[in-house]
């Protein structure tokens, strides 16, 4: 138990959680055992077994690899758990349980920061959008699923948890403090090209068109009230809108506090990658950051990009 890797790994778990009090009562819930029996681990009296390590490594995204020393310097491994097809919304659930932990370590800091790029719109702000949510499942189940099994997008049925865990994780996105988003100006087009698709092989009716047509307008409305505003007006997080001048190629995003980082890219449409090595997060923040400076900021600044943006966007929209 004086092992050097045994201190490394308390050290990640104090990294990933600084107060003791708020450490405990994770370990307890994600393990499910008795305070005192989480004081004695932490104190060193008992070991953590190694299957309940792993258990901790998976959910908290600690590298155990970097823990033992494996990995190099120049090693900079990304995470990911692919969502199974055949079960994608038990896949979806579990992904986004993991990242709760992560979430509330981030909302408890007020230096906390969240930056994504991106060339759809962010899942992180569809709460109130359900054809939208929806047709994100729908596009995944279609391009990497069976083609004998693709249900149209009226016969797809999401599930009332997975519902519920979507939304809880966008109120958690909202609390973090400070938050950016950075959007390809062709946003609004990629999604009428796959729109328009999806009907011409009749796995979208004209209802299901004509409803999600209204609901990226009443996105929109409320991005450019967002955008004016510059915080969410339930819990008063500061927002920025910036509207890239490149064409965005897939979608990134960079989480950040004084005690944890990390950075991550899409794959397959929904699957998340995720890196909490501090050089890639290091590189994913400068870039970042770069990529504000060439985008034009909307938020309460440059109201004549601002209207032409969104006047573009319903252009666009009401060629449908």
């Amino acid at each position: 138990m004086n092992n050097i890797w045994y201190d490394h790994f308390l050290k990640a778990l104090y990294d990933k959680q600084p107060k003791r009090s708020k450490l405990t009562e994770a370990l307890m819930d994600l393990l499910s055992i008795e305070r005192e029996a989480v004081y004695r681990r932490l104190r060193k009296e008992v070991a953590f077994s190694i299957y309940d390590i792993a258990k901790i490594a998976r959910a908290w995204n600690i590298s155990i690899d970097s823990i033992f020393g494996i990995v190099s310097d120049k090693s900079h491994l990304f995470q990911m758990d692919m969502l199974p097809y055949n079960a994608p919304f038990i896949g979806d659930l579990e992904a986004t349980k993991k990242y709760f932990h992560f979430l509330e370590m981030l909302i408890s800091s007020e230096q906390s920061e969240y930056i994504e790029i991106s060339y759809s719109f962010p899942e992180s702000l569809l709460e109130n959008y359900p054809a939208l949510s929806k047709f994100h499942t729908f596009k995944w189940m279609y391009q990497y699923g069976s083609e004998k099994d693709i249900p149209s997008f009226t016969q797809l049925v999401l599930p009332e948890e997975a519902i519920n865990m979507e939304k809880k994780y966008c109120n958690s996105i909202k609390r973090i403090k400070h938050l950016s988003y950075i959007w390809d100006n062709l946003v609004v087009q990629y999604l009428i090209n796959d729109i328009l698709y999806f009907r011409s092989i009749y796995l979208l009716s004209e209802e299901d068109v004509q409803l999600l047509k209204q609901e990226i307008n009443m996105f929109l409305n409320e991005m450019e009230q967002l955008s004016i505003q510059g915080e969410f007006p339930e819990t008063h997080s500061k927002v920025e809108l910036y509207i890239s001048q490149i064409n965005v190629d897939t979608n990134y995003c960079y989480y950040s506090s004084p005690s944890v980082k990390a950075c991550g890219l899409v794959a397959f449409v929904k699957n998340l990658a995720i890196s909490q090595n501090e050089s890639v997060c290091e590189n994913f923040k400068k870039w970042m950051h770069t990529q504000k400076r060439i985008s034009i900021p909307i938020t309460q600044v440059n109201e004549r990009h601002r209207i032409e943006f969104f006047k573009q966007q319903r252009e666009i929209l009401d060629r449908i």
